[in-house]
């Protein structure tokens, strides 16, 4: 049996004002804040002596449960200092998801938008199951945030262009692309194409594990489980 603590919280758009709004709130997302300017403005140090590092996220899709919703998280380089001092895990996210909308003829259409925000407690964020440590940070969180901001987003218009199978993995892929023709971030080499398929061994390996089953005891199981892919190495189990 899955833990239901991290069961789908959907979202959904309003046609009529254009407004984004999630259907269910959790109760427990006090202190997380959707941005449309700049959520990563206050996440890193200016000395960056302590540089962050960049998450690839997956999030459990419960109508799909063997594919993953992709997006980024930049989060602090000692998680587990971070979380002992505190007792919080705070994140930056950014991705795209799908919307809905309706035109003034009726027509529905499902085009995906770009959202950033600023995670208090990943604890409290719906749906996330785990993330990978890819790339060490070196710069802002400011140019971060611009540089993301800038990322391309390809509609479906139905024809065989780009839209046609853009998705969710495939702005990740774009946008640590442009953070690294940036210099934003330094990843040691590794490739997009072993950033994807380590996060899918990942999960298998954890699903094996029973990661994410009621009664595990392998951990905290409201953890997020964090797995450092520069180092080899399990964070958070």
């Amino acid at each position: 049996m899955l833990n239901k603590s991290r069961m789908h919280i959907p979202r959904s758009s309003n046609p009529d004002t254009d407004k984004y709004s999630l259907i269910s709130e959790p109760k427990s997302r006090t202190g997380t804040t959707v941005s449309h300017s700049s959520p990563f403005k206050a996440f890193m140090s200016p000395t960056m002596r302590n540089k962050a590092r960049l998450h690839i996220a997956l999030y459990a899709i419960p109508e799909y449960p063997e594919t993953y919703h992709y997006a980024l998280l930049v989060r602090p380089k000692d998680i587990a200092a971070t979380s002992a001092l505190s007792g919080l895990l705070t994140a930056t996210k950014a991705h795209v998801r799908s919307t809905i909308r309706t035109n003034p003829d009726g027509v529905v259409s499902n085009p995906l938008v770009y959202e950033a925000y600023h995670i208090h407690d990943l604890a409290d964020e719906p749906l996330l199951l785990a993330s990978i440590a890819v790339a060490k940070m070196t710069v802002s969180q400011d140019r971060a945030g611009e540089i993301l901001r800038r990322v391309p987003i390809y509609q479906d218009d139905g024809s065989s262009g780009k839209g046609a199978k853009f998705n969710d993995i495939e702005w990740v892929r774009l946008a640590i692309e442009m953070l690294r023709q940036a210099d934003a971030v330094s990843d040691d080499g590794i490739t997009w194409k072993t950033m994807f398929e380590e996060s899918q061994n990942y999960m298998r390996r954890k699903q094996a594990e029973g990661r994410w089953e009621v009664g595990w005891k392998g951990g905290d199981p409201e953890a997020v489980a964090t797995f450092d892919l520069l180092t080899g190495k399990d964070v958070l189990f």
